[in-house]
């Protein structure tokens, strides 16, 4: 829906699995298993869960293996809880068909969460990444599960036309959240959808650059093809040099940041600039990253870099190359002092603590105090309320006064 072209861009790129993407099938596989049996996340601490990739004939040609952590289960119950507090009929890790979705027969989509409910139908995922935050308002994968949620089971148990979509996304600030939107809300968009759906078969389809359609584009994550182009796109790299505002005659001048434009003139930013930076922030990264290696590499290709040359920078840190036989040594030469004692956390020392005993330590005020939520930046149409500006807290410290 955001770049019709595409389909044509990535035709025969592989899209191999990564280690994210392999941690994230298995935190959903504890969380399936946690909402189908009735378990908590912190009943599979210890466990060992192994993902494997492989090619068309079924032969793994790579696989990773994580151990499920206190700090896992922590952070993945919050969401089982919140999930499980909604009243209805519970369907976890269900295949809808989208066929009717598209108007295009043998689509098909799998859903995370869902719960149909008397008045309110629920839509969740699970995102388990860290780093790109990811919000429900008007997220279009949502929107096409709830359209094939309600077509394929929600209309014929109830007459709800409110929705309600959850991300779960507990280990990225600023991630997931919730949104309403009602029925009329997804058929409208299902229009879009089956308007964008046959743009898509051009094959002169134009590319069309956003924030999210290419964060994960392989297309751009190929190396260039063109002269002084950053990425394998030619329209990701405009789009990026036009967010952050970039003139190549400054830059030919010698006119960079700081060094000729008075400060004030950044200072003096469009609000909507400054937002519309802030939003693409991430992306502006990546391809910033993808600048500073190609400027590297053309320096150790021999190609003039102005200004620039390529050193060898700080060395990385220092490992042991066997811990026994390291221990050994420093057992010798440090005895227990070669040990490092940390204090556990508070959510550590509730686990090891017998169920019985564990209301003696939140009964104990003195002892901890909850955290602190931090400012975080969001959509302006998530459901969670605002917080107060300065001002608005000074109005109510003025009133308490009086």
């Amino acid at each position: 829906m955001t770049c019709p072209g595409y389909p044509n861009a990535v035709e025969g790129l592989e899209d191999p699995t990564s280690e994210y993407a392999a941690e994230g099938t298995a935190a959903h596989a504890i969380s399936d298993d946690c909402l189908a049996l009735g378990l908590n996340a912190d009943d599979f601490i210890g466990s060992k869960l192994t993902v494997n990739e492989r090619d068309e004939d079924g032969n793994v040609t790579q696989s990773f293996t994580f151990e499920w952590t206190e700090e896992d289960a922590e952070q993945l119950q919050y969401g089982l809880d919140e999930i499980r507090a909604f009243e209805g009929e519970f369907f976890g890790e269900h295949r809808v068909d989208l066929s009717e979705v598209y108007g295009v027969e043998g689509q098909f989509g799998t859903l995370d969460r869902g719960v149909v409910g008397k008045d309110l139908i629920v839509v969740g995922d699970l995102k388990w990444g860290r780093g790109i935050p990811v919000s429900p308002v008007e997220n279009k994968q949502l929107m096409i599960y709830a359209l094939g949620f309600w077509h394929n089971i929600a209309r014929h148990r109830t007459k709800a036309k409110d929705f309600l979509f959850i991300i779960d996304q507990p280990r990225c600030p600023g991630g997931g959240g919730h949104w309403r939107c009602t029925l009329d809300d997804l058929l409208a968009f299902r229009e879009k959808l089956r308007e964008a759906a046959p743009k898509t078969l051009d094959p002169n389809a134009p590319r069309i650059a956003s924030e999210k359609g290419c964060f994960w584009c392989r297309r751009r994550h190929q190396p260039p093809t063109e002269p002084g182009a950053v990425s394998g796109c030619k329209t990701y790299d405009e789009f990026v040099l036009d967010a952050i505002g970039s003139k190549f005659d400054d830059i030919d001048e010698g006119r960079m940041f700081g060094e000729h434009i008075p400060l004030a003139q950044y200072d003096e930013m469009a609000a909507n600039r400054r937002t519309y930076i802030v939003k693409n922030r991430k992306m502006i990264e990546k391809w910033l990253e993808g600048l500073h290696a190609a400027v590297i590499q053309d320096g150790l290709n021999g190609e003039e870099i102005p200004g620039l040359k390529v050193v060898d920078g700080r060395r990385g840190r220092r490992t042991w190359v066997d811990e026994k036989k390291a221990d050994a040594f420093l057992a010798q030469q440090l005895g227990e002092d070669r040990f490092t004692i940390k204090l556990k956390s508070v959510a550590q020392a509730v686990k090891s603590m017998p169920p019985d005993r564990r209301h003696l330590l939140a009964d104990s005020s003195d002892l901890f105090i909850e955290g602190t939520p931090k400012p975080v930046l969001v959509d302006e149409k998530d459901a969670r309320p605002a917080k107060k500006t300065v001002d608005e807290k000074f109005d109510d410290a003025e009133s308490d006064t009086l």
